[in-house]
Parts: structure tokens; C-alpha cells; sequence
């Protein structure tokens, strides 16, 4: 499922395909399910159709000169440069490809 335009979609089920004007409602309505309370699927259904309805096209961008590094540890796990210290550049672990 994709949206690729007011009112376009795309979307496969199984091996059924649909495009067009149907798709999009088909995307509207799965993720409005999704959705777990009431309320909230109640207040973005009027979101979406007022910001339809208008041609409202606010910008959702993340600004700023924050940069989040996520950093693979020594058990799988992955954390990001928050949780914990980062490495000084000349101190390369093992396993790090590095070499």
C-alpha cells in the first residue's frame, strides 16, 4: 500500500492490484484501523478531511542541527548516541569492519 497523490493509491492484495481513487480510500480506511483509540481515529478522520477539503498542505519537516546516530552494540542491539557514549575517532572496536 502507497499513496501516491491526493486521491491516487496503490495498492496488493494477494495478487489483486488496484490503483486509482478505490486504493486510496482502501489506505485511508486500513490505517484509520490501525489506529488504537476511538478518539483518535474520530479526530484524524477530521484531520484528513478538512486538510482534504481545503487543500490544506502543512509541512511536516523535522528541522534543527540535532543528528541522531545510531550505533550497532557488541549484543545485536541498536541505540542511538543518547544512550550511549560515543566511541573517540581513534578508538575502533574489533568487529567494527575497520582495517
Amino acid at each position: 500500500m502507497a499513496t501516491i497523490g491526493r486521491a491516487a493509491a496503490v495498492v496488493q492484495i494477494g495478487k489483486r492490484q488496484f490503483c486509482g481513487f478505490f486504493a486510496w480510500l482502501l489506505w485511508l480506511f486500513v490505517h484509520l484501523l490501525l489506529i488504537v483509540q476511538f478518539q483518535n481515529r474520530v479526530l484524524i478522520l477530521f484531520q484528513w478531511a478538512w486538510n482534504y477539503a481545503t487543500f490544506n498542505r502543512s509541512a511536516r519537516l523535522i528541522t534543527g542541527d540535532d543528528h541522531v546516530v545510531i550505533v550497532r552494540q557488541p549484543n545485536g542491539t541498536e541505540a542511538t548516541e543518547e544512550d550511549s557514549p560515543a566511541q573517540p575517532a581513534g578508538n575502533l572496536s574489533a568487529d567494527s569492519g575497520e582495517g
